[in-house]
Formats: structure tokens, sequence, C-alpha cells
């Protein structure tokens, strides 16, 4: 198959491409020219900025599957930042859902987040704007299959340090306090990236449309998260808890994924450890 995937240089799409570059021909785009250093046959690496005016001239005639994993880096930084939220998250998405039906292709998989399927979500600009380019994909149903691949909590190693997972293992390692809402925290069951690749990977052989959350197999407090990765590395967590917050859970029914794409398979215990062996390794070199 011939396969686009933006967003190829963040840690979901870093993960899949070479899960595809042996059977398949993929154009792969992303921010900068990380790319280069995954070297690999069938990879056609485009850097491209996806908030511009315009997608990149180097895409493919014609194409199969889109994966459209891109999302702005910009996305805490409301209001400042509003126009490449929208630029990258709702505005290429419209360009590149154009795009697709000119080129032929069969399978758009677009990328969002678990929060959108949450009470008032669009109360949040970047919720909002992952909200709007659901509703675009969905339009074009009648010209290609479209299947909206919800995300809850992606972690894994190489992960952006501000993120939830990275987040707290700074924290906990540096003997800082971790902030909890209520006495544990909201209840959240995060996914390894290694299953999140993999839910692609089956979601391109779909011919359906609709929704699947992609979560992890465990649902967890904050707490138990934290005690889960003090336990692995031999630390002693704090926490710091707030009793006048509200924890506001957000927990992804995995039924349909487990059904249409496998269930999850990595434990958040393994996810962990995946992670912080690969910080070891990385700090011995």
């Amino acid at each position: 198959m011939k396969i686009v995937v933006t967003g190829a240089t963040g840690l979901v799409g870093w993960t899949l491409i070479p899960l595809l570059h042996d059977r398949h021909e993929v154009w792969a785009v992303g921010r900068d020219r990380a790319g280069a250093r995954l070297s690999a046959p069938n990879v056609h690496w485009i850097a491209a900025n996806l908030a511009a005016p315009e997608l990149p001239r180097e895409l493919p005639a014609t194409a199969d599957v889109v994966v459209h994993l891109a999302q702005s880096p910009h996305y805490r930084d409301f209001p400042s930042q509003a126009l490449d939220i929208f630029n990258v998250n709702v505005a290429s998405t419209a360009r590149l859902l154009d795009w697709s039906r000119t080129a032929g292709v069969r399978q758009f998989i677009l990328a969002s987040t678990g929060a959108v399927a949450s009470a008032g979500a669009p109360a949040f600009y970047y919720v909002a704007s992952k909200q709007s380019a659901e509703l675009l994909a969905t339009s074009y149903e009648t010209c290609f299959g479209v299947l909206i691949v919800r995300f809850f909590f992606v972690y894994g190693h190489g992960q952006r340090a501000s993120m939830l997972v990275p987040r707290l293992i700074d924290i906990i390692r540096t003997d800082g306090s971790v902030s909890l809402a209520g006495a544990a925290g909201p209840r959240l069951n995060p996914v390894h990236v290694d299953d999140a690749a993999q839910a692609l990977m089956r979601a391109m052989e779909l011919a359906t449309t609709g929704r699947i959350n992609v979560a992890g197999p465990d649902v967890l407090t904050i707490r138990a998260m934290s005690d889960c990765i003090a336990a692995r590395a031999g630390w002693t967590p704090r926490f710091e808890s707030d009793a006048a917050q509200t924890a506001q859970d957000l927990v992804g029914d995995i039924s349909r994924m487990s059904e249409l794409l496998g269930p999850p398979r990595v434990s958040f215990a393994d996810g962990i450890d995946r992670m912080m062996s690969a910080m070891e390794r990385e700090g011995a070199e």
C-alpha cells in the first residue's frame, strides 16, 4: 500500500514508521528532518509545518491510506498560539481530507483525543479543535472510509517531558510532590505507544467508519501510577492532596478496540519498565 503518515516524528509516528516500511511505501510528514535518523527503504521523509496554508508538494499523486497524527506542539498555549492550534489541528485536516478525495484514498485515519467524549470538552480550545477535526472528517464518509482513533494518554520512551507520564517520572525522581485532585487523583487508562502503533496497523486494514477508543488495559489513579513508577525505580513518592478539588476521571471504553483492533497488551507496570530501562541504557552510554 501507499501510506501517508503525518506527525511522523512524534511519539506514535516514530513508532509506527518502522512497522510499515518492510511491506508498504510510506510518505512520512514531520516538522523537521529528524526522520533522516530513521533511514529505511520505502520511506520518503517530508519536512513540513502543517500550520502552513498549503500541504507539502512532495505528497504522492495517489495513496491508499492516510494516517493523520499531526497536532500542534503548542496545544497548551492558548490563547497565544490559538492560530497554530487551529491551523494544524483543523485547517490541515480539512486540506488533507480534500487532497485524499482527489488522491484515491480508501481509508482516512484521524488521531483524536479521548477528551472529546468527556463532559464539557469544548471549553478547552485544544479539545474543541480536535472535535472540529472529527466533524470535518465524518463529512467525507461518502468519499472514503473515515476512522477516528481517540487516544487516551499515550506514553513511551522518547516522549516530550511535558507529557503526563514523563512529567510524573521527573517529579518523583527529583523528590517533588505529585499534586492530586482529591485523595488519589483522576482514574485513567493510559496506553503504551507500542499498543497504540499496533492498533493503527490493524486500523489500516479495516473497511469501516466510526470512532474507536485506544487506551490501555489498566485503570489507575494518578497516585497508583506514581506508586508504580516509584516501585520500579526504588524511589519514594510524595503526594500533595487537595480535598477541595474533584478528580475528573478520563477512562476509555476499550471494548470496540478489543473487538476490531485487538486488546492492548502492555500493562502499565510493563510500560513503565520499558521506559525506565531505556532511560537507564541511555544514561549508561
